[in-house]
């Protein structure tokens, strides 16, 4: 993958450019994939979109994910439906989610997402 970190005992690594990893995402997105591929290039981007700092355009990009991938995922007007087949991602991509939403001072809706995270992930005996 583009966004793989050098090795922490190499030296003269350069430094991950997550900005040009999140284009070269965008870049791949725009071709004629398959749904799974979408989906992993998908969560990649929203990745190098935190992994570069953008805290609140990674929130709504993981929402705009959890909306499109994961029938489990609580809008502000709905609450968890029973388990459903869900994405690759929808655990990482919660988890990150709460990252970002702590990072942006936005507590409430990170405990909120992580206890979405808790019943979903007991409810399916992972």
């Amino acid at each position: 993958m583009v966004s793989r970190q050098p090795d922490s005992n190499d030296l003269e690594a350069p430094s991950p450019n997550y900005q040009k990893a999140y284009h070269l995402y965008q870049k791949a997105l725009e071709l004629e994939i398959d749904a799974s591929l979408r989906e992993k290039l998908t969560y990649r981007l929203e990745r190098m979109m935190q992994l570069a700092g953008k805290h609140s355009e990674a929130i709504h990009a993981y929402q705009t994910y959890l909306t499109e991938f994961d029938p489990d995922f609580r809008t502000q007007t709905s609450e968890i439906s029973q388990p459903a087949e869900v994405s690759q991602h929808h655990y990482e991509t919660r988890y990150h989610l709460a990252k970002c939403q702590i990072a942006a001072d936005e507590h409430q809706s990170a405990r909120m997402t992580l206890e979405d995270l808790m019943v979903i992930y007991s409810a399916r005996g992972k």
